[in-house]
């Protein structure tokens, strides 16, 4: 289920962090970036193959990951954005450093 650009839930959150582990993402030299399998997600991938036969499921949370991070890096920039135009109203969003 796709969730378009709407903002990441809790459960979405811990998820991305969860596959950050597995995959990273590398900046090429024309400003794009690719995913790339960490040495454990190429283990997984692996074993999965020689289960299987496949590499669907690797595959399937690599495209997760993508839609996550895609989605993640949206509300960043409209954040930041929102500091640019009216840095009053984004400090409502702020995550608040100290209690007193």
């Amino acid at each position: 289920k796709k969730f378009k650009d709407k903002p990441l839930t809790a459960w979405e959150k811990l998820k991305l962090e969860s596959l950050r582990g597995l995959f990273k993402e590398k900046q090429k030299e024309d400003n794009e970036s690719e995913t790339e399998k960490s040495d454990l997600m190429k283990g997984f991938e692996a074993f999965e193959k020689a289960v299987t036969g496949s590499g669907k499921w690797s595959d399937d949370l690599k495209d997760e990951y993508e839609e996550l991070e895609r989605r993640n890096k949206k509300q960043v920039e409209k954040l930041l954005d929102l500091f640019k135009d009216n840095p009053g109203e984004a400090l409502k969003y702020a995550i608040p450093l100290d209690q007193d």
